[in-house]
């Protein structure tokens, strides 16, 4: 399926990258279980900009937790799209306060991470493709 957000173009098997979401299981820390509520709550529109891909937003590939002392904490996390990016559109797609970073596998040497903030919800999501 062709996706076109902003100046971005996708190739995406929304089909395939569903069934695999699917497989994810998630995690029950507390710290899980709250950044699966900040997304259902706190920024919908990340849900759905990642269901268009064919991801479940609360459903990422990992998730970790970084607390800082009077700071919100901050989640690092990541999801996995199979598809191509056609054409880039710059280095980001903005959703609310989150910004999306698409990277292609074989672009990326380590794993690219997402940072959401609980309080306010912002950072980064990233998407592998394969």
């Amino acid at each position: 399926m062709l996706l076109e957000i902003d100046d971005w173009k996708f190739d995406v098997d929304v089909e395939y990258t569903r069934k695999y979401n699917q497989t994810i299981e998630q995690c029950q820390y507390v710290y899980d279980r709250n950044y699966y509520t900040a997304v259902d709550q706190v920024i919908p529109a990340l849900r759905s900009f990642l269901a268009q891909f064919g991801v479940d937003a609360a459903r990422p590939e990992e998730i970790f937790s970084v607390e800082q002392e009077e700071e919100p904490v901050d989640y690092i996390s990541w999801y996995t799209v199979k598809g191509k990016i056609l054409q880039l559109g710059g280095y980001e797609i903005d959703i609310g306060p989150v910004h999306i970073i698409p990277r292609q596998r074989n672009e990326v040497m380590l794993p690219t991470l997402t940072v959401i903030r609980m309080t306010p919800i912002a950072g980064l999501c990233c998407l592998f493709w394969t």
